[in-house]
């Protein structure tokens, strides 16, 4: 027997439940660091938390109230589900969900076997644990259907009706909450699964819905944390999105954008701009080039007689870029109207005007080019202009 586990055996001991629940705490904070891939000792001492909880629950704390009592020992079970999940084994995970089983039911401790160990395992028993979700309360069943979407996210779940199950019955269970902080913190983990395992069409409509919900909890009562939500939403539909078209597609994406301070509208604008620079394909749709132009409007209206040159500079060298992926081959109009409406948005930089001056003697080029310079009243005219 290891040090550890006579350490472990003895915390046992510690008659106050929440004394005894940070002192196993504090075992496995050290010992991660002495024996890391030591086991044993977590999982006599996970075993004594549940005594510890059973002991609290029938006794209670004469200063708190239940609630707030019990929310003092999540951070210990979670830290030392933690430190038994990584690098855990199959035969480990099935011993957590073993003791799970045998004991008091509580949704900490299944939450933090999801959250901690290898989601291979997760994933494996992905209906099992569906159906034991299904028999906590609402508020409960919601964050542990967050919590198993986050291992799902990790490792894709094999069969595409598991997929739409999970989908379909957490979204189910999600809009009947009226706590607005769980939906979109749940929100932006079933977003993140439905656009890396679903069709873009079902992702269109499931993300609007999102939003939609959204709308209603902002027009009841503002919340700051309900806009770091939000914020943190639109972080990852860009991130995890499969290309650009599919970002500016959903249904008010753009609109969201107004909720926030300009400093926070900006910040988003210019991650969504380098996105799109990152991908290769060009602009043929205008729809979508209009919707870019316009966000790369409201870079451009920060730029005062106070801005810096170096930022000046970065904005037009962006702007300049995402022009140079408009192409709509040979319609010629098009490109010149295009260039006309842009050098109205972007005024107040030189650098842009310039590239667009430059643009457009290329079309007047292009155009004799294409008509090998024997010209009709309409490519005269057009050249004029």
């Amino acid at each position: 027997m290891s040090d550890l586990d006579r350490l472990a055996l003895m915390v046992r001991g510690i008659a106050e439940p929440l004394s005894a629940s940070y002192t196993c705490m504090y075992l496995a904070r050290w010992g991660e660091d002495i024996d890391p891939t030591a086991k044993n000792y977590l999982f006599t001492m996970i075993e004594a938390m549940y005594k510890h909880w059973n002991y609290a629950a029938e006794y209670g704390n004469p200063y708190l109230d239940n609630d707030k009592y019990f929310k003092l020992f999540e951070p210990a079970i979670d830290w030392l589900f933690y430190c038994a999940g990584q690098n855990a084994t199959e035969k480990m995970f099935r011993k957590a969900i073993k003791m799970y089983n045998k004991n008091t039911k509580k949704s900490i401790y299944l939450s933090s076997i999801l959250l901690h160990f290898p989601p291979d395992f997760t994933c494996k028993f992905a209906e099992d644990i569906m159906e034991e979700i299904k028999k906590f309360e609402l508020n409960d069943r919601i964050n542990l259907l967050g919590s198993l979407g986050n291992a799902l996210i990790r490792s894709k779940p094999r069969r595409s009706a598991m997929k739409l199950q999970y989908l379909n019955y957490s979204w189910d269970q999600l809009i009947q909450t009226t706590d607005s902080l769980l939906f979109m913190k749940v929100s932006i983990v079933l977003a993140e699964f439905a656009i890396k395992n679903m069709r873009s069409e079902s992702v269109n409509t499931f993300i609007s819905e999102i939003f939609k919900k959204f709308r209603d909890y902002v027009k009841v009562g503002e919340d700051e944390e309900l806009y770091q939500c939000l914020e943190e939403l639109i972080m990852i539909i860009m991130k995890t999105a499969k290309d650009f078209s599919e970002i500016i597609g959903l249904e008010n994406f753009m609109s969201l954008l107004n909720y926030f301070s300009s400093g926070i509208k900006l910040r988003l604008c210019e991650i969504m701009i380098d996105y799109y620079l990152k991908q290769d394909d060009v602009f043929k749709d205008s729809y979508n080039m209009h919707t870019v132009l316009t966000i790369a409007k409201v870079l451009h209206d920060k730029i005062d007689s106070m801005s810096d040159l170096n930022e000046i500079d970065r904005i037009s060298d962006k702007i300049c870029t995402l022009i140079k992926k408009i192409d709509f081959g040979r319609d010629l109009e098009k490109m010149l109207k295009v260039f006309t409406d842009a050098r109205g948005m972007f005024v107040n930089l030189d650098e842009v005007t310039q590239y667009l001056i430059y643009g457009v003697l290329r079309l007047a080029v292009q155009a004799n080019k294409i008509t090998k310079g024997k010209h009709n009243k309409k490519t005269l005219a057009f050249v004029k202009a």
